[in-house]
C-alpha cells in the first residue's frame, strides 16, 4: 500500500504563501486525490509512511535487460499540460479562492489527468519537474523562504531561487543522507556537509556555511512531514518499477 500523506498539509499553505494560482491549484488537486485514497481505505498512517513497521527488503534478483528502456532525455518527458492548468498558470489575476474551488467539470479535468512520467535521475530546474510528493515538500520550503524573507526584509531570490529548492528536494529524495549531519548512523562534520551542499545549483560558500541558508533548508527537509513525503515518493517509484518488471516477465 502506498503512503497517503497528511491531507491538511495543503490547507496550511493556503493561509500564508507566495505560490502562484497554478501552484495552489496543484496543491488542492493533491489534497483531493489524497482524500479519495483515504475514502477508499488506501491510505496508511504517517508512522508506516515514514518507514515504521517496514518489512526487510528481500535479496535483489539479478538485473534484467528491459525491453523498453526508460527515457534518458528529459526534453521528451511530458509535463503536466491540462488546458485549465495552463490557463491558470498564465492568469496572474486568479485568486486563491477560485483556485481552491472551481466547478465539477474543472475538477474532473484536473483529477482525471493521466500521470506524468518523472525521470528521477535528473535534477529538476522547476517545480513542474517534481512529483506530487516532492511538490508538497517544495511548498513547505517556499513557506519557509517567505518567512525568512519577511524577517530579513530582503527579496526571496537573495535567499535562494526556486531551482535551488527543486534540486535540493530531488537530491535528498534520491539520497536521504545527502547534506545531512548524519550518515549511516555516524556523525559528520560541518565541512563534509558544506562540501555536499555546494554541489547544489545556486548555493555558494556563504550559503553552505554552518550559519547559512543551506543548513536551514536542510532542517526544513528533515521535518517529519517532509521526510514522510519523500519516503512516499520513493515507495511509489519502487512499486511502479516492480509492476513494470512483473509485466515484462509475463511478456517474456
Amino acid at each position: 500500500t502506498i503512503p497517503c500523506p497528511a491531507q491538511h498539509a495543503s490547507h496550511n499553505i493556503f493561509s500564508m504563501h507566495d505560490l502562484s494560482p497554478y501552484e495552489l491549484l496543484r496543491l488542492e488537486k493533491i489534497r483531493r486525490n489524497n482524500a479519495r485514497l483515504e475514502a477508499l481505505g488506501l491510505g496508511v498512517t504517517i508512522a508506516v509512511a515514514a518507514g515504521a513497521n517496514k518489512e526487510p527488503k528481500k535479496a535483489a534478483a539479478p538485473a534484467k535487460k528491459r525491453k523498453h528502456p526508460r527515457p534518458t532525455d528529459r526534453s521528451n518527458v511530458p509535463r503536466r499540460s491540462s488546458k485549465r492548468l495552463k490557463d491558470k498558470k498564465g492568469n496572474p489575476t486568479a485568486d486563491a479562492s477560485s483556485v481552491a474551488g472551481g466547478n465539477d467539470g474543472d475538477r474532473a479535468d484536473a483529477d482525471d489527468a493521466p500521470p506524468v512520467a518523472i525521470d528521477y535521475s535528473y535534477l529538476p530546474q522547476e517545480p513542474d519537474q517534481l512529483d506530487d510528493d516532492e511538490f508538497q515538500v517544495y511548498a513547505s520550503l517556499r513557506a519557509w523562504r517567505l518567512e525568512r524573507k519577511n524577517e530579513l526584509e530582503i527579496e526571496p531570490y537573495k535567499i535562494c531561487q526556486n531551482r535551488t529548492l527543486c534540486e535540493l528536494i530531488r537530491r535528498v529524495r534520491n539520497d536521504p543522507s545527502w547534506g545531512s549531519l548524519q550518515c549511516d548512523g555516524s556523525d559528520r562534520g560541518e565541512e563534509d556537509v558544506a562540501a555536499e551542499l555546494i554541489e547544489c545549483w545556486g548555493l555558494g560558500p556563504s550559503k553552505v556555511a554552518a550559519d547559512g541558508f543551506g543548513p536551514e533548508m536542510m532542517k526544513v527537509l528533515g521535518q517529519e512531514s517532509n521526510v514522510t513525503l519523500l519516503n512516499a515518493s520513493r515507495a511509489r517509484h519502487d512499486q511502479h518499477e516492480q509492476h513494470e518488471d512483473e509485466g515484462e516477465e509475463k511478456e517474456s
